[in-house]
């Protein structure tokens, strides 16, 4: 057997036959080391190199401190202009400087008692309020809400949770609303606050300095200013994190840590762990670590619903395990070294492989192996499988420096992995499996809450190369930002550069670690500077991989950087242990160093690959990452696509642009002045508005409900989803925004039930240079975007839609009716001119939504112009006369209608024994009678036979010109058992007004069937517009319908002085009375410019009787505002 004896400096073997090891370490003093005056000198270099790296970095901090406290405090509003006048919670005079913000209650008594309750909060010291969200702890008792019948809002909200004692007096929406006027504390008293942590930040860096300088520490220069850099990029993004006026300060706390941590640094510094009974130890602190570890089981708390155990009383114990793990590790790799290194598992005659597998011997690392798995079992049983990862890690490494040999380490590493693969598989614990999920994919993962690492990745993207600068991002918007995700936040607003100088920092204070670790002056103490070194360095790199995506999310802090003074104290704790060792230094271990450089080389690699994927996310596919969109299930069990909060903010900045009427009048307007001027300009067009702007809504309605079935509602976005509506505000949503973000709908799957539904998938990459410059608005990518055109010129006139819906309105009402539709086309461009569905919502509809229930309500909501389907009664017989004349000679073409058995007038047609009856009030057959007559006394018998002789082909095609349907399946075959009942307008054929109108149009237009235009364009060439008829067979019909009003059906607009041809139409329908119709077009004579319209009046009766004076007042408003003469 060999026997050493070893100290500091020298190293001789002997072989003693037949005895055991006898191991012998001779430390040296310090004042052995060295001389008093090499010692001087040496720690008064050292003092000098820290004080200039204290120096420097002070000034680099005060500096980046400054900017990030004026940016937060001076950065401008979204809106770009003056911030809302707000109410300071600290200083309310009584609940009346509450009840004007609290718009989201109907009722005054509502507001009022909602008031109070928030005075009372605010005024409370117990404990006193220092965030606007504190609020949300207010509630209301149930039995108040109950006896109040006033209390609308909060009653409505009791019937949700009906067994609940307590209502909250406001919802998260309702605080999100209520933040931006409320603060807790003047600027005055921020500043204050922000310069006392400060103070107290820098004050403890240079205390620390000065003790170490009067106690000549000889060990680390490095070390400090190091940690300064750290701590104070820590301390900007405390004060990034949170709003100055509105949420709680974790700067004070933060710093806090600082101070204690420091505190502990030095009195670590001027221990001599060599020396120590620390390094004999290796059951106590390993047993007092399992202690705390089954008292976290037990007693431990946790963030959330997510079950892990993390906080006992108020601080981690983990931390504390992590330190005593630390000390116990070391010792026992220290005494059982030279066993480790030289002596292996003999062969024997059942394992003779031995021979070329050189594994340990059992029993020298049985007692640790034991003890680890225990600790590692308790960190599975408490879900924190963080630092499960960290301290294995660190025992594999330092293993690996005792043994000499890396097979094992990584064989141990793969078991390690295949642990975490299985409790992946069994799901056990539940943070693995979903951590894991996302890991494979953080962009669609059905996990609530699953695009934590896409929130990550969006603030990585958005900083790129050069960040948006201290202070001037949005980290609060990433989750556990201050905590798990401290470099996302490090990453957005210092951008790649910042990364690289964080994990530089990192890298020095690690080389300076494992440098004194080399030079220590024992195994134990080599191996503690080792620990400390792996413990603050793969902490780090844990919570970078799975920021990077890289490995599963752990849940691990980022040391120095992160808030929480239970990781601060720990981590400055572990820093002076290593300032103690070098203190002690000597020459190079050679026995260790190359196991350290070994350990220095896989770390180093590391940090490589985690830069090298920064720089891919952060430069190469930072535009793409920056504007991808993350599917996830929402907590209200909803699936929807989220997006990067940054580009929905910038999104914020663009003004949205007015849609204007074809003069000029704004419809819809978000621009200040525009919203001062818009009554006088309706005044002056000859229109009182019919609703008022008021400065609560972002965007102005002059027309208000008049016109919602075409603008659309902005502000509330109600019915935006329905599929049977059209608004401008949403189809033309990227003009008025002036960017597209290519809206689609999409097909998904929630991974959690497995069904399919649908989605809105949005891309706001246009957005990406507006988020990296939107506080310097100078530059080009910005002008560009800012400079786009975003406003909308409409068709509709608007005095024509005021005066078409008080048409509408009146008759409607005046007849005792319900519902009805107009609209007014421009014959020759197709532009539409006034839309009108009746009832139309009012402002309640559009501020609290729509109940689906109510139908009578949802009956507001449609727009009957367009999506109403109706049988169009007589009316239809236009369309059929055009196929008619496109198809046949119409000149010889005559059929009889006669006297039927019981008395009523019509016919029978072929293949059917039931006869085609005319109108009751038809008492005297119309005889034989060719096209003009049979249109002008609306016979039905006529247009059911002519339907029959054209066939069903010609019918369709004519149909198929103006998109309508005519037959459930629009073929031949499908058509001829009805067609005849299709000839006059009934059978199987439905029709929206718009189509009607369009079908009088392209009647007006000389054959041209026009496209119907919403938006207000330069007139196309109607070479390429489809033709319904020949010119001369357009003029021919269009005489015949004008007969229809000097004499026939429609004879009641024959006194109208402008000469109105049209159709009439009573459309029967079953269980109710008839539709009332009237489409037609005017002027008849002239050239000049002429208009379509077609009326509907549900359960009106003969089209005669209601619809067509609709129709004579629409025309006569159309004259007298001058769109004809």
């Amino acid at each position: 057997m060999e026997f050493r004896i070893r100290n500091s400096f020298t190293h001789s073997k002997f072989r003693i036959p037949n005895s055991e090891f006898l191991i012998m370490r001779v430390i040296a003093p310090a004042h052995e080391r060295a001389s008093i005056g090499t010692f001087d000198n040496a720690s008064t270099r050292t003092g000098r190199i820290e004080l200039l790296g204290l120096l420097a970095c002070s000034v680099v901090l005060v500096f980046g401190l400054f900017l990030t406290y004026a940016a937060r405090t001076g950065r401008p509003t979204e809106s770009g202009g003056q911030p809302p006048a707000t109410v300071n919670l600290q200083r309310l005079g009584g609940p009346e400087d509450l009840v004007p913000l609290l718009t989201m209650f109907a009722e005054v008594r509502e507001r009022q008692l909602v008031a109070q309750a928030l005075y009372r909060r605010a005024a409370s010291e117990a404990p006193p309020l220092d965030h606007v969200g504190g609020l949300a702890s207010v509630t209301i008792p149930a039995a108040d809400i109950r006896r109040d019948p006033r209390l609308i809002t909060l009653r409505a909200r009791l019937t949700e949770r009906p067994g609940a004692d307590h209502v909250p007096a406001l919802t998260p929406s309702d605080i999100a609303a209520l933040k931006p006027q409320l603060v807790i504390r003047t600027r005055e008293q921020y500043a204050a606050d922000v310069r006392a942590a400060a103070a107290w930040f820098f004050v403890a860096f240079w205390i620390a300095h000065i003790v170490r300088r009067w106690r000549r520490a000889d060990d680390d220069p490095l070390v400090l200013p190091v940690l300064l850099l750290l701590c104070g990029l820590g301390l900007m993004t405390m004060l990034a994190l949170r709003d100055p006026l509105r949420d709680t300060t974790t700067a004070s706390t933060f710093v806090s840590g600082v101070v204690i941590g420091l505190v502990l640094l030095v009195s670590a510094s001027e221990m001599d762990f060599e020396a120590s009974p620390l390094r004999r130890a290796v059951l106590a602190p390993l047993g007092l670590a399992l202690g705390l570890a089954a008292m976290l089981l037990v007693f431990g708390k946790g963030p959330g619903s997510s079950g892990v155990k993390v906080n006992v009383l108020g601080f981690q114990p983990v931390e504390v395990i992590r330190l005593l793990v630390m000390l116990s590790l070391a010792a026992y790799f220290a005494r059982r070294l030279d066993f480790l290194r030289e002596l292996s598992e003999p062969p024997t005659a059942s394992r003779p492989w031995l021979r070329h597998l050189r594994l340990p011997r059992w029993k020298d690392v049985r007692p640790l192996f034991v003890s680890m798995a225990l600790l590692l079992g308790f960190f599975f049983l408490q879900k924190d499988l963080g630092p499960a990862l960290v301290l294995s890690c660190v025992f594999l490494a330092l293993y690996g420096i005792a043994r000499g040999r890396s097979a094992f380490v990584v064989t141990g590493f793969t078991l390690l992995v295949a642990g975490f693969t299985a409790a992946y598989q069994i799901g056990f614990p539940a943070t693995v499996r979903q951590r894991v999920t996302i890991w494979f994919d953080p962009w669609n993962n059905g996990i609530v809450g699953g695009n934590q690492i896409a929130h990550g990745l969006w603030a990585l993207s958005t900083g790129a190369f050069w960040g948006t600068g201290p202070g001037l991002g949005e980290p609060q918007v990433i989750p556990a930002a201050y905590t798990d995700f401290v470099l996302a936040a490090i990453g957005e607003e210092l951008g790649l550069a910042g990364l690289v100088i964080v994990v530089a920092l990192y890298a020095i204070l690690c080389w300076r670690c494992l440098r004194v670790a080399a030079r220590a002056p024992g195994d134990y103490t080599s191996f503690l500077a080792t620990a400390a070194a792996l413990t603050l360095v793969v902490q780090a790199s844990v919570i970078a991989s799975g920021l990077l995506g890289l490995a599963p999310l752990a849940g691990v802090v980022t040391p120095f950087l992160s808030y929480g003074r239970s990781s601060m104290t720990a981590n400055c704790l572990a820093v002076g242990i290593v300032l103690s060792i070098a203190k002690r230094r000597g020459p190079v271990r050679l026995h260790l160093h190359r196991p350290i450089a070994a350990v220095a080389g896989v770390l180093a690699a590391a940090a490589a690959v985690m830069v090298g994927r920064a720089v891919w996310i952060q430069i190469v596919k930072a535009d793409e990452i920056a504007a991808a969109s993350s599917l996830s299930e929402q907590a209200d069990g909803g699936v929807r696509f989220e997006y990067n909060p940054r580009l929905l903010s910038a999104a914020r900045l663009i003004p949205r642009g007015t849609i204007y009427d074809r003069n000029g009048l704004p419809l819809a307007t978000s621009r200040p002045d525009e919203i001062q001027t818009v009554e006088a300009a309706y005044r002056h067009a000859g229109i009182v508005p019919q609703q008022p702007c008021t400065p609560e809504l972002p965007r102005c309605y002059p027309l208000g409900g008049v016109l919602f079935h075409v603008v659309g509602d902005w502000n509330h976005q109600t019915n935006w989803g329905a599929p049977n509506s059209s608004y401008l505000e949403r189809d033309r949503d990227a003009d008025l925004k002036g960017y597209d973000d290519r809206p689609q709908l999409v097909d998904i799957v929630n991974r959690r039930t497995g069904a399919m539904q649908r989605a809105m998938k949005r891309n706001y990459r246009e957005l990406v240079p507006l988020v990296r410059n939107r506080y310097r608005m100078s530059s080009p990518a910005v002008r560009a975007l800012l400079a786009r055109t975003r406003d909308v010129s409409s068709s509709i006139d608007a005095r024509l839609q005021v005066r078409t819906a008080a048409a509408v309105r009146d008759r409607i009402q005046s007849s005792g009716l319900a519902r009805g539709a107009a609209v007014v086309l421009d014959a020759g461009s197709g532009a539409v001119l006034a839309s009108v569905s009746y009832p139309w919502p009012d402002a309640r509809d559009l501020q609290h939504g729509v109940d689906p229930i109510d139908s009578e309500a949802g009956e507001r909501l449609l727009d009957r112009v367009r999506y109403g389907l109706y049988p169009p009664g007589s009316t239809f017989k236009v369309l059929v006369a055009g196929a008619a004349l496109r198809s046949m000679s119409t000149d010889e073409t005559t059929f009889a209608c006669i006297r039927l058995a019981d008395g009523r007038v019509g016919n029978y047609i072929r293949g059917t024994s039931h006869p085609v009856r005319d109108d009751p009030l038809d008492t005297v057959p119309h005889g034989t009678i060719d096209l003009r007559r049979a249109l002008v006394v609306s016979c039905n018998a006529y247009f059911a036979q002519l339907a029959i002789e054209l066939g069903p082909r010609p019918l369709l095609e004519a149909a198929s010109l103006f998109q309508i349907g005519v037959a459930r399946t629009p073929t031949p075959a499908g058509l001829q058992p009805s067609l005849g009942q299709a000839g006059y307008g009934q059978g199987q054929v439905i029709v929206s007004p718009l189509k009607m109108a369009r079908v009088a149009a392209a009647v007006a237009a000389d054959g041209v069937v026009p496209a119907i235009n919403w938006i207000r364009t330069s007139p196309g060439d109607p070479s390429g517009a489809p033709r319904f008829l020949s010119r001369n067979d357009a003029r021919r019909l269009s005489r015949y319908m004008r007969e229809v009003v000097t004499s026939g059906t429609g004879r009641m607009l024959a006194s109208n002085s402008t000469a109105i041809a049209g159709k009439t139409g009573t459309a029967e329908v079953q269980d109710g009375h008839a539709h009332s119709w009237f489409a037609g077009l005017a002027p008849f004579d002239g050239d000049h410019r002429r208009i379509a319209f077609s009326i509907l009046v549900e359960h009106a009766g003969y089209g005669g009787r209601v619809a067509a004076p609709i129709a004579g007042e629409i025309v006569s408003a159309a004259r007298d505002i001058g769109l004809f003469r």
